[in-house]
């Protein structure tokens, strides 16, 4: 009986490895997703600020650079 309580114990024990590993993988898969979001959002928006004419919403731009480089570095730290 104890016997068979171990090997019970031990089964339990590889499921919630089992479990643990899964999760982790699956956050670093989704951090993974998100560092490339943030790579292509600030591509995009340095391909915007070359394309922007002069006069033409430099202000706004700025802005939303600014904007966006906060929630990036805040998304970093995060990690």
């Amino acid at each position: 009986r104890d016997r068979r309580r171990g090997q019970l114990r031990a089964l339990t024990l590889r499921q919630q490895q089992l479990q643990i590993e899964l999760e982790v993988r699956s956050a670093a898969r989704e951090l993974e997703r998100l560092t490339k979001s943030i790579e292509l959002q600030r591509k995009a928006v340095d391909i915007a600020e070359q394309q922007r004419q002069p006069g033409q919403g430099g202000r706004r731009c700025a802005r939303a650079r600014r904007r966006f480089v906060h929630a990036a570095t805040r998304h970093e730290a995060a990690q």
